[in-house]
């Protein structure tokens, strides 16, 4: 892959039976063939050192499916390589925090990551709604510190930090802007879900680099879609 490869990371999994995600972006600062195995090699990584801190803020009732790493942008108009995207199965493990009263599903805790606290443009920030937390992690509708804690310690250690450290920085968590993205492509030059800068505006790949994250202390809702389970009956007046 080259260097300013953006590689996105989607961690799918469902909480009470509802389909959700988290998605991670990361740019690669060295350049190494073939982007394949550097693909491969990445989400080996990512399911290693970042999985187990997002487990440990999910309660058992989070079932983590897979992760899915693929090639969004291309650092080198040149390379006309199609890297196929790289699954890893997680054998639907459940999140580590057991026996515990789990919090309705659309309750979420939003975590922004920011490039800098006085970087805060919505294009250089990013908000992540994290589920599976439980009622004790918040008192009258606000989350408590050491929630707070267990959260953002798993961002500033392993997602900004650990993962930075691997292969002499060779990964860089950060925020991406597809919108932003959008306007900068040549349409010509897309190909196969893999976008490639237009030669006009190469350089100015919408990413920046996350260096801090803080959560809001309210508990906040996500809108989630909910699919009817057809394993399940419905439920009549039995009185």
């Amino acid at each position: 892959m080259a260097i300013d490869d953006i590689i996105k990371a989607d961690v799918f999994f469902t909480h009470q039976k509802n389909p959700n995600q988290y998605c991670y972006n990361f740019e690669t600062t060295v350049s190494s063939e073939p982007a394949t195995q550097d693909l491969e090699e990445f989400a080996t990584v990512f399911v290693a050192i970042i999985m187990p801190g997002i487990k440990a803020w999910s309660d058992e009732s989070v079932i983590f499916n897979c992760v899915k790493t693929s090639l969004v942008v291309r650092g080198d108009p040149d390379d006309d390589s199609v890297p196929l995207p790289v699954i890893k199965n997680l054998g639907d493990a459940a999140g580590t925090r057991m026996t515990l009263d789990a919090l309705p599903g659309q309750c979420s805790a939003v975590v922004q990551t920011l490039k800098s606290i006085d970087e805060v443009k919505p294009r250089t920030r990013g908000r992540d709604f994290i589920t599976g937390l439980v009622e004790t992690d918040q008192t009258d509708g606000l989350w408590t510190q050491a929630t707070a804690d267990l959260v953002l310690n798993r961002y500033d250690t392993v997602i900004i930090g650990t993962l930075a450290g691997v292969g002499a920085g060779r990964y860089l968590y950060g925020n991406f802007s597809p919108t932003q993205q959008a306007e900068n492509v040549n349409k010509d030059f897309v190909s196969n879900g893999g976008l490639v800068p237009d030669p006009e505006t190469f350089g100015d790949a919408p990413f920046s680099e996350v260096t801090l994250s803080r959560m809001q202390q309210l508990v906040r809702t996500q809108r989630l879609r909910q699919p009817e389970d057809p394993c399940l009956e419905l439920l009549v007046d039995e009185t």
